[in-house]
């Protein structure tokens, strides 16, 4: 799960909505669907280190609606993502805070640097122009 919001820069309200169908294992695509905030829905492609992830736990999660539960089968919540975040930065000895908004930050980052246009970030990631623009002009400032 944590691999999604450090390479796809996914918010964790799409993480912890992500239902099992909205996953095409055999496409490595999966659907994004839109919530109160972001309402259009989007498909992205995966890459294959997460797919692989996904497949995993795909064979051993409990029985849920969503993809993404407790070992349970109970929804996860942002809280828990955020506190499963700590922890593992703190098992990793990361002293700075780590949340999902920086690993976000961090895969657009990443996307800049790989080459993809502005038009394809903003399409992937649904980032706010102004907000891209701001991370685009840091990336550049520190020739990251």
């Amino acid at each position: 799960m944590l691999l999604l919001f450090g390479m796809t820069a996914l918010r964790v309200s799409e993480v912890v909505n992500l239902r099992r169908e909205d996953i095409d294992f055999s496409n490595k695509k999966m659907l994004i669907r839109p919530d109160k905030v972001y309402r259009r829905e989007r498909i992205i492609i995966v890459p294959d280190v997460i797919m692989e992830s996904l497949n995993k736990w795909n064979l051993k999660r409990p029985a849920s609606d969503n993809f993404f539960s407790t070992l349970k089968g109970d929804p996860i919540s942002p809280r828990y993502v955020g506190d499963l975040l700590k922890k593992k930065a703190a098992e990793a000895n990361i002293p700075k805070t780590v949340n999902s908004l920086l690993l976000r930050q961090r895969a657009i980052v990443s996307m800049i640097k790989n080459g993809d246009t502005t038009e394809e970030i903003i399409t992937k990631t649904h980032v706010n122009p102004h907000v891209f623009n701001r991370i685009q002009t840091t990336v550049n400032i520190l020739d990251l």
